[in-house]
């Protein structure tokens, strides 16, 4: 589930097919190409994974935020299938089973994430998110990336305890009734301790309105449409190479 691929470029990170003809693409579309070629052309690590650096960034927030995680991050195989009520939260179950929400890298609009860790504490009720992005991705990608993990994280959640809810388009579930959270996000290369580079540093207590939109669908959506376009019109030579898009 967890895995690196090295040195993928642009046309093996697409399911393409190739086509005959040369069709100009909309602006936006091949803006969206480019974006996503130097995106990815510069990154050796491709997947959503669980890393050392993003662990050590978690447990310097739980430090900051007076949490201490009590578990301990051991990879576990296979969903944990509890539904009594009121069980404490398997945290490292957690974090796996959102990013496996994810599916791989190369098929999802957040390609732009290098790195991200999910820690938790029962006793105090609150759930740290770190999340590490590349340089060329903005802070509306962030919020994204941020509503999409929450959301996955929630329905990971339902798996261990009856108490929660899927969530959907217009709302995040029923996790965040009793879990405090903070989710940040960072740009590649930048110390922890460098608040002020972050992209994204949310705190919101539990119960409290999270300030994002919960619907993922609309831009979810709409990057596929994109990615159809471009997998629609590139251009392949003799040899399979793409020539052009």
């Amino acid at each position: 589930m967890l895995q690196c691929v090295e040195g993928v470029s642009a046309p093996s990170m697409l399911w393409f097919q190739p086509c005959c003809a040369v069709v100009r693409i909309s602006d936006k579309a091949q803006d969206e190409a480019d974006r996503q070629y130097n995106i990815k052309k510069d990154r050796t690590v491709i997947m959503i994974k669980k890393t050392a650096f993003a662990a050590a960034i978690i447990s310097a927030l739980f430090i900051f935020s007076g949490c201490v995680p009590t578990q301990e991050t051991v990879v576990q195989m296979g969903p944990d299938l509890r539904e009594a009520h009121g069980v404490d939260l398997d945290f490292t179950q957690l974090h796996n089973d959102t990013i496996e929400a994810f599916g791989d890298a190369d098929s999802n609009p957040y390609s732009y994430i290098a790195d991200f860790n999910i820690e938790g504490d029962n006793e105090k009720k609150y759930i740290s998110f770190a999340a590490i992005i590349s340089t060329e991705a903005d802070k509306a990608e962030a919020e994204q990336f941020a509503a999409a993990a929450l959301r996955h994280c929630n329905d990971a959640a339902t798996t261990q305890s009856s108490d929660y809810e899927m969530s959907d388009r217009t709302t995040f579930g029923k996790l965040y009734n009793d879990y405090s959270i903070r989710f940040v996000v960072i740009p590649s290369g930048v110390d922890w301790e460098e608040t002020d580079k972050y992209l994204m540093d949310m705190s919101v207590n539990a119960g409290e309105e999270i300030p994002l939109s919960p619907d993922i669908e609309t831009y979810e959506d709409e990057w596929e449409k994109q990615m159809e376009v471009i997998r629609n019109n590139l251009v392949y030579d003799v040899n399979g190479n793409i020539v052009s898009y």
